[in-house]
Parts: structure tokens; sequence; C-alpha cells
């Protein structure tokens, strides 16, 4: 499907997390080793980062670079690779057939201070699921849909109910909700509004490093492990989680879906 990787923490350069180690996302767009669906992520990739900025001062907004071309072969990335970051969410792309490969539909999403990634798909979108969720979707979030991918309109879900006042872990159960009543997918999660990661384990799996490696003073939620550290630690499937620069937890999927009144 794609490779997803987050981290938020200390100042960092993008490059450290997302180049420079020995099993980064370049490395993983054709050798990644734990990707349940697919051989290889050749169809684009985006890095959303939050600039370091003053220390206690407010969290900017997040940058971006957007490409629908391999993460391994693309000059444009080295500009970006220096920038310091406090927080980023960065993502390379399968695109799941029928669906194009194009700039729109590489991951991470943006809208204000929000950075998201989907790995995984929703079943049946585009013969049948895909019209039952854009109707669910605000008319102005309708209106600001650039592509054609199904994350990005479980994104617009995200967003409508973030604006609704629902906290960020609400969100995206109501999203995994909707999913399931159109038929079902794959729902890897995740979200960050550089501040923490929240985040969804469903059907793709994602692994977390705390206080080591290049997130010696941070975290970082990834696809898998970009070295051998053995640090890293397989978060469980079915799982909505939280992690701030120093801690990740997690709490079963199935049980928040129950309370929001959805049999899993």
């Amino acid at each position: 499907m794609c490779r997803l990787l987050a981290y938020v923490g200390a100042p960092i350069t993008v490059a450290s997390v997302v180049t420079d180690p020995p099993h980064s996302l370049q490395q993983q767009v054709r050798h990644p080793r734990h990707q349940a669906v697919g051989q290889d992520n050749p169809d684009g990739y985006g890095i959303g980062w939050y600039p370091a900025g003053d220390p206690g001062g407010p969290v900017p907004l997040p940058d971006r670079l957007r490409r629908a071309r391999p993460l391994d072969l693309d000059p444009a990335v080295d500009a970006v690779l220096g920038y310091r970051a406090t927080a980023l969410l960065a993502a390379i792309r399968n695109a799941t057939p029928p669906l194009p490969v194009e700039e729109a539909g590489s991951a991470p999403f943006r809208s204000g201070p929000w950075l998201f990634a989907h790995n995984g798909s929703v079943d049946r979108f585009r013969t049948g699921a895909e019209p039952v969720l854009r109707r669910r979707l605000t008319t102005a979030r309708q209106a600001g849909i650039e592509g054609a991918s199904d994350s990005e309109v479980v994104f617009g879900l995200i967003l409508d109910a973030l604006a609704d006042g629902q906290a960020p872990g609400g969100a995206l159960v109501g999203a995994v909700a909707a999913i399931d009543e159109v038929g079902g997918g794959r729902a890897t999660f995740l979200l960050t509004d550089g501040v923490r990661i929240h985040g969804t384990v469903r059907g793709n799996g994602l692994w977390a490093l705390v206080g080591a490696g290049p997130a010696a003073d941070g975290v970082v939620v990834a696809s898998e492990p970009f070295d051998d550290d053995p640090a890293w630690t397989p978060l469980p499937e079915g799982c909505l989680l939280e992690a701030t620069p120093s801690a990740v937890t997690h709490t079963p999927l199935a049980s928040a879906l129950a309370e929001a009144g959805v049999t899993p």
C-alpha cells in the first residue's frame, strides 16, 4: 500500500528521519520489509514539516512538498532535507488501482495545522462507496478536494469532525466507522497538528521509536523501522494511538468504535 512516518519532538532535520537512516523511506520505495500489500512504493511521495521556531512560541503551520515521482528518483527532495522541524509527516505511495498516480493523491494531505496520511484503502471506493462518503462531507469540504484518492475523502470526514468540536481520536474513530459502513477497508491513519501524533492501526502495521536514535528527544511512529535499533516497538493491530514527544499510548479501537455506537 504505502509507507508512513511521523515525528514529534525536539528540532531535527528532515533528512535525519526521512533519508539518512539505513532503511529509510528512500529504501522502502523499492525494498519495504513489512509491507503486506504490494512490493514497492513508486507512485509519489510527500513530506510535511513544522518549521522549528522560537522555543515556547506557537507551532507554525506546516510546509509541504508533494510529488508524483518516486522519492528515490526525485532530486527535488534535496531542497528540503536540511530544514529543521519539530514535527513532520512523510509518506511514499503505492496507488490502489484504479486510482491515478497524481500529485494530489500523495500524502500528507494538509489543512490548517493538520497533516494526514492513510495506509490502506476503502473497499469498493470506485464502485459505490465514493459517492456515499462524499455526501457526508460539508459543501465547503467537498469543494476543497483536489484529487481522486479515497484518502483525501477520508481526510475530509476527519476535518469536518474536528470542525464540529470532536477530539482528534474521536474524529479518526468516526472515519473508521464510516469506512465500515460502506463496506470496510484497511484504515491505518496518522494525523498530526505538530504537537501530537494521533493514529489507528487497522490492516497495516505501525511501529514506535521513543527516545532513541534520531528520535533521542522525541518519538517516531512509522510503518516499519528505519534501522535495526531494538527500541522499536510494534503497535498492536486494532488500536487507537496517541503520541507525545515522550510516550506513545494506545487503546483498543474496537472499544472506541463500540463507545461510538458502532459494532466492529
